[in-house]
């Protein structure tokens, strides 16, 4: 990747929220060549007619929040006609949500109540540029996965919500650390990628 502007207030913006996610960059001027190793390149869209390059990522587009941000970069990489969001979470004492584009990580955390899962996964949702976005929701806590994708589904449209099989999934991690939450992070890891039952609201 390839940060290529003049304004320094764009600059820092950008290079502060690179450094965040742990991507590298190089550094070029509005004008300057692009060498052909460099698949993406940052600017501002004032400064874009100097680009001479296809992929290009508007500065003032990413948010300030890393997580989106990353997955707006991601699509920019990754993007394709089949491009999808997935979102696992693992109902319980503590929530584990972890996000996924095209199966890169955007996000693992560990949530202490439903309101805050809620809002964290909506707010995904709603910047996600994906043309498929899914929600599979651990069924280990029936009347709890039922609750949070009630909620979701009257907040968000155009999403499929699924209850997952928990079972299983303790002997994946059996032994893992539960620092901060491991565990429940690698329980909505592996219930992302897990086919369920759809849900209806009724």
């Amino acid at each position: 990747m390839a940060v290529a502007t003049l304004d320094g207030r764009a600059y820092y913006k950008i290079a502060a929220l690179l450094k965040k996610i742990g991507v590298t960059f190089e550094n070029l001027s509005p004008g300057q060549r692009v060498e052909s190793h460099i698949k993406l390149v940052f600017t501002t869209r004032s400064e874009r007619v100097k680009i001479l390059f296809e992929n290009v990522a508007y500065i003032e587009d990413l948010s300030d929040d890393p997580d989106i941000a990353k997955e707006r970069i991601f699509s920019h990489l990754f993007g394709g006609r089949d491009d999808m969001l997935v979102v696992g979470i693992d109902p319980g004492e503590r929530i584990g949500l972890a996000a996924f584009y095209q199966q890169r990580e955007i996000e693992s955390c560990v949530l202490s109540s439903v309101d805050k899962v809620v809002e964290r996964v909506t707010r995904f949702l709603e910047n996600s540029s994906a043309k498929r976005k899914i929600v599979r929701i651990g069924d280990g806590k029936p009347d709890l996965a039922q609750y949070i994708a009630s909620n979701l589904s009257k907040k968000n449209r155009n999403i499929e919500i699924e209850l997952v099989d928990e079972r299983g999934t303790s002997a994946l991690i059996r032994g893992a650390s539960n620092r901060r939450g491991l565990r429940d992070q690698r329980s909505a890891m592996i219930i992302a990628f897990r086919r369920g039952r759809r849900f209806i609201e009724v």
